[in-house]
């Protein structure tokens, strides 16, 4: 039982590291297309706040979780893509 814990907290750690990854790398994208400081446009904001709302959800076994990722993965590949 403490084993099967353990599992669901490490698979639990990875997929925060990944949404993490994920996000951070929107934001490098942001910074290398915006001129302005990205903290403070309303995109960012957004998306911060959509990332602590959902981060609370998966918690809780969001069923989007895996649709709200590939989202932004997509989104990430949007602004690579373009941004060159």
């Amino acid at each position: 039982l403490l084993n099967s814990y353990c599992n669901i907290k490490r698979n639990e750690v990875f997929k925060q590291r990944i949404c993490m990854q994920t996000l951070r790398s929107i934001v490098f994208e942001w910074r290398k297309i915006l001129q302005e400081p990205i903290r403070q446009t309303a995109a960012f904001q957004y998306l911060m706040k959509q990332y602590r709302k959902h981060q609370v959800a998966e918690r809780d076994v969001c069923k989007n979780s895996k649709q709200l990722k590939s989202l932004a993965d997509t989104y990430l590949i949007y602004l690579q893509t373009t941004g060159r």
